[in-house]
């Protein structure tokens, strides 16, 4: 990747995503600069990940997660099971295995029944009235994975400034901030689903 020889202070902070103080800060702790008193960014990239502890910092690694066969699409809407009816008295049925008329007409009612459920299925999802249900877990558990990294990498982000702040020392105040918001993620991980996604998120 080519970066442009030299760039003002504020360029070089937006670059590393810190905030100003956080870059002159690096400067008086060594950040290479020009005659001119502009960042020298090749260096100062170079400079940045070898210095900044934030940067060296170890994540713990994510739990693994049980691969799982992939099961067929279902839809939320629910229907009544197709080609069963509780309700039909099969005691016309003759023992010896054969079917009589009345059965052959019961049959054909509940093929009826069952395209008559296919259909008005088939129109649901058309309209759009109707929600694939492992395109919405994979979709809660892609927003689930980004809310995660976005909140672990605030850390790095506001660690600086806490330091800066409270005049403390950077490392100290990053695993500080590491820490709690770690130990947050895991009790919204652990916090039970709203009622409206329990039908949707929980395996069947």
């Amino acid at each position: 990747m080519s970066y442009p020889e030299t760039e003002t202070k504020k360029a070089f902070a937006e670059r590393i995503g810190v905030s100003q103080p956080r870059v002159s800060q690096l400067v008086k702790e060594g950040l290479p600069l020009s005659a001119e008193g502009r960042v020298l960014v090749k260096e100062g990239l170079a400079f940045y990940e070898r210095r900044d502890p934030v940067r060296r910092q170890m994540a713990k690694p994510d739990r693994p997660v049980a691969a799982q066969q992939p099961k067929p699409q279902k839809l939320t809407a629910q229907a009544a099971p197709l080609g069963h009816d509780d309700s039909i008295d099969h005691s016309d049925q003759d023992p010896d295995g054969d079917i009589d008329a009345n059965s052959l007409t019961e049959a054909k009612r509940l093929h009826e029944i069952e395209k008559l459920h296919r259909t008005r299925i088939a129109k649901n999802k058309d309209r759009g009235a109707l929600v694939d249900r492992d395109l919405v877990r994979r979709g809660l558990h892609e927003f689930g994975m980004m809310q995660r990294d976005s909140w672990i990498a605030w850390c790095s982000r506001a660690a600086p400034d806490v330091a800066a702040d409270l005049c403390v020392d950077l490392g100290k105040a990053f695993a500080v901030l590491n820490k709690l918001v770690r130990q947050q993620l895991i009790d919204m991980a652990d916090a039970p689903l709203p009622p409206a996604l329990k039908g949707i998120a929980n395996e069947e």
